[in-house]
């Protein structure tokens, strides 16, 4: 088998292990960043099979509508070049029986996927661990990996699972080479807080470096977490565990069946994250602007009160009126523009609402700058 020229240089990958998206920076010497799903299978979906699920979460079904004929919109996994990777990926024997495999594969082809938001076991960790290593440390023997946590079970699982030195081998294999690569890494990693990674990451005009104080409000996917930051680190977090741009998509895979909009779930995120209204998806155009328009007014009031909240209990505490929200993660590129007009029409006292013009990647460019400063 092949191997290519080891560097004794250590990479250093900094990792946030999203609940639907996993985003990475690898540095060594020049920096490569990485996005993937945070997805998980074990075993590949068969071609025929017409029953799986739309949504990522069977225990929230979607009723599909009356007279529905699957054989007209062929929708599971319908993605461009689906049946040739699903091919060479049995040719090659690779994912082998049993074996865990994650990211865009597990989304595309995976019969029991799983979403690390939903199931943060450590197997889970450890693959979606394995495809970061996969995409970015070819030709290294030594990674330092430094863990991206806020709070709750799936932080106290990823601590756990970094605090542990490992050797990792594992077969690296490209479409274009038809020898796999034999990787061997001495991985060792470590934890920083989500938190104080936004605060680093903020630009200087958010006025944490005068002594400002700036409430964080990081949109997810499936849990949006706040926290209120100050150059000294953070002050205090909480978590609204069932709210996020996930009400949006569902709310589209509802209210687009009329326009026979019966696809996977994950077919949507990808389609809303290329465009807002006009979508398209398995070669077909669906007009959704109105249904997420309305789908994103009832998430953006929930996340109004949330703020509100924080800042009257903030305001309590330190008899200090907080004057800067920063609106950052991956729903914030989908609902930011219109939390933000709704927050200044709360009157609240808001001199300054930043939305981060790059949500998928402040945390790990804020592990880097931390890092960096230590």
């Amino acid at each position: 088998m092949a191997s290519s020229g080891q560097d004794d240089g250590p990479l250093r990958l900094f990792l946030d292990l999203g609940d639907l998206f996993t985003k990475a920076l690898a540095v060594r010497g020049a920096s490569k960043r990485v996005r993937f799903p945070s997805v998980v299978a074990h075993d590949l979906l068969d071609e025929s099979e017409a029953g799986a699920r739309l949504l990522l979460y069977s225990e929230k079904p979607l009723q599909r509508p009356v007279g529905h004929d699957p054989k007209q919109h062929t929708r599971l996994r319908s993605y461009p070049g689906k049946k040739e990777e699903l091919r060479e990926a049995r040719l090659r024997g690779h994912p082998a029986a049993g074996a865990r495999f994650a990211g865009r594969m597990a989304v595309l082809f995976g019969a029991d996927r799983v979403t690390l938001g939903e199931s943060c076991e450590e197997e889970n960790i450890d693959a979606l661990v394995h495809k970061a290593l996969l995409k970015t440390a070819s030709g290294c023997r030594n990674v330092e990996i430094v863990y991206i946590i806020d709070q709750g079970p799936k932080s106290a699982s990823v601590e756990r699972y970094a605090r542990a030195e490992r050797t990792i081998e594992m077969l690296r294999w490209t479409f274009k080479d038809p020898e796999p690569e034999h990787m061997k890494l001495e991985v060792r990693g470590e934890v920083v807080d989500a938190a104080e990674c936004v605060a680093v990451a903020l630009p200087e005009e958010i006025g944490l470096a005068s002594g400002g104080r700036v409430l964080v409000v990081d949109v997810g996917y499936t849990r949006t977490k706040l926290a209120m930051v100050t150059r000294e680190g953070c002050e205090s977090q909480t978590q609204l565990p069932d709210l996020g741009f996930s009400d949006c998509v569902r709310r589209v895979l509802r209210d687009g069946q009329s326009q026979g909009l019966v696809e996977d779930e994950f077919a949507i995120v990808w389609a809303l994250e290329r465009s807002k209204g006009i979508i398209g998806v398995a070669d077909r155009r669906f007009d959704v602007g109105a249904m997420l328009d309305k789908a994103g007014a009832a998430v953006v009031v929930e996340l109004g009160r949330a703020v509100k909240r924080c800042l009257v209990q903030d305001f309590g505490r330190h008899m200090e009126v907080c004057r800067t929200v920063a609106l950052v993660g991956g729903g914030a590129a989908g609902l930011g523009e219109a939390l933000g007009a709704h927050l200044r029409a709360l009157d609240l006292g808001l001199e300054t609402i930043w939305i981060s013009p790059d949500p998928s990647y402040v945390l790990v460019e804020g592990a880097r700058a931390l890092s960096g400063s230590r």
